[in-house]
């Protein structure tokens, strides 16, 4: 594409040389990712600006650069002034890709808690139907049968443009994307059409290290709403939202004139609502009532959460105007979600679960399920043992109650380290140990080393037991002041287990 093209409509400044019209291959905001023919684009940072790498850039054979000030190129790429970057490069990325969210369903997913788990049952309901989805997430980012790591929950525009042009070449039909309160704060989905956005629930205690308060924290989360759904030129708009949650009414607030809402719960008053939910050793049932019919539902995702987070997703699907069976279908065939309430395989007799549980609910989540397991197994109940950490650089009120909910649900737990990053791990273990109940001091201890705590609630282990391991889930790594270490609970768990 023609630079002048690309800049067409925005608010440039200036262009120098102004009579260079170069073809542009690429788009990159990462020097290091800079090919022959690229357009640079300089985005100033929470913590850096690209501005300091246009050398390199111009090095790795930039044809062109965005900036917000005068920069001399001696003649080796055009030097594109505008005011704002990082507000030119939604456009700059939808335009270059030739706009592909324009030809998908956009799905949007945000909460607390809930949204992995959310958009994978929501793409296996869109399989069921016999069509493709690109999913962007915590986890990784798929397109149809490729995926790659994830880096971000919610990746930048330029990132997402670039997925949403694979999806559209995969003949996908639909994008299902986890938005982030941080994605939305720093509107890294601005210029996206959404079609769908969906509320799972909220928690007044996350995210505070970076919102600063619950109030913007809310107001991020509900801008998925009132302000990127509302922009949207799509037709058949639709906002799903969990009447339960104690904020529902601040999201329905949210919701623009001319989108279709549908509320989801299992309480009265809900669209489609849940009810005659059984709790059950590897899954959880209930019955759906939707404007299409009723359906029963045999979800193999054990805890009342995931049977809230089945809710959202059906009503994705009656909004979509699937087929009620087919929801059904895609629901129930969905087995496993990864770091989510996963089974290590072990034949010794007991359960050894990795989860992804790092905040205060998702703690007590993870331990209702186990408990809700427990009572449901058909052999002689045992134990629930316990090992998790906390996150440095991260809110550290919901520390003290992590160590308050281990306490008050595990037999036994054992506190270590997660991903300390600049903190020290001894001080985050001391913030936890604040919060156990003086009643059951005796039935904990503190191994900061990751890997060796792990071993050791293995080791106590007996027939019966359930051995939960939370906080990282999926990961495959451990992040300690400025280093990256290879790190997965799920193989630190199988190799205590030979």
């Amino acid at each position: 594409m023609k630079l002048r093209d690309l800049l067409e409509g925005l608010p440039v400044k200036k262009v120098l040389p102004s009579s260079e019209n170069p073809e542009i291959t690429g788009l990159a905001i990462d020097s290091r990712k800079v090919r022959p023919g690229y357009l640079y684009v300089a985005i100033v940072g929470e913590k850096d600006d690209g501005h300091r790498y246009l050398p390199e850039a111009l090095e790795r054979g930039a044809r062109a650069i965005l900036t917000q000030t005068d920069f001399e190129s001696a003649g080796r790429a055009v030097t594109v002034v505008t005011e704002n970057t990082r507000g030119a490069l939604p456009e700059l990325a939808g335009r270059f890709y030739r706009y592909p969210a324009q030809k998908l369903r956009i799905v949007g997913v945000t909460g607390t808690n809930g949204k992995t788990t959310t958009t994978y049952l929501i793409e296996s309901i869109i399989y069921a139907a016999g069509k493709k989805a690109g999913v962007i997430g915590t986890i990784n980012y798929r397109v149809a049968d490729r995926q790659v790591p994830a880096l971000n929950t919610t990746p930048g525009p330029l990132e997402l443009q670039e997925i949403f042009s694979q999806s559209v070449e995969a003949k996908c039909h639909y994008a299902v994307i986890e938005v982030s309160s941080h994605g939305l704060a720093q509107g890294r989905v601005s210029g996206i059409p959404f079609d769908v956005c969906l509320f799972t629930n909220i928690t007044p205690h996350e995210h505070l290290d970076y919102h600063g308060t619950f109030r913007n924290y809310l107001e991020a989360k509900a801008s998925l709403f009132s302000t990127y759904l509302a922009k949207s030129n799509k037709e058949k708009r639709v906002a799903v939202i969990n009447r339960d949650d104690r904020a529902a009414r601040y999201f329905y607030r949210s919701v623009p004139r001319g989108v279709r809402l549908i509320s989801y719960g299992f309480r009265p008053g809900s669209m489609v609502r849940g009810f005659g939910l059984v709790l059950k050793e590897d899954g959880v049932s209930f019955r759906a009532r939707t404007p299409m019919g009723e359906a029963e539902i045999m979800l193999k995702l054990p805890g009342r959460h995931n049977a809230y987070n089945a809710l959202a997703a059906l009503a994705f699907g009656v909004g979509e105007g699937i087929a009620l069976q087919t929801i059904r279908q895609g629901l129930e065939e969905l087995r496993v979600v990864p770091g989510r309430f996963e089974d290590v395989e072990t034949s010794h007799g007991f359960r050894v679960v990795v989860d992804y549980a790092h905040t205060d609910i998702g703690l007590k989540n993870l331990l209702m399920t186990a408990h809700a397991a427990r009572k449901a197994s058909k052999e002689k109940p045992g134990r629930i043992l316990l090992v998790f950490g906390c996150g440095g650089d991260r809110d550290k009120s919901k520390r003290p109650k992590m160590g308050r909910i281990a306490s008050a649900y595990a037999d036994y737990f054992i506190i270590t380290s997660d991903n300390p990053r600049n903190e020290e791990p001894s001080a985050i273990i001391s913030d936890v140990v604040a919060g156990i109940l003086s009643s059951r001091r005796s039935r904990y201890e503190i191994i900061p080393d990751r890997a060796e705590a792990i071993h050791r609630i293995i080791s106590f282990a007996k027939k019966g037991d359930i051995v939960l391991i939370a906080g990282k889930g999926h990961e495959t790594y451990q992040i300690m002041k400025d280093t990256v270490i290879p790190f997965d609970d799920r193989l630190v768990a199988g190799k205590a287990l030979l």
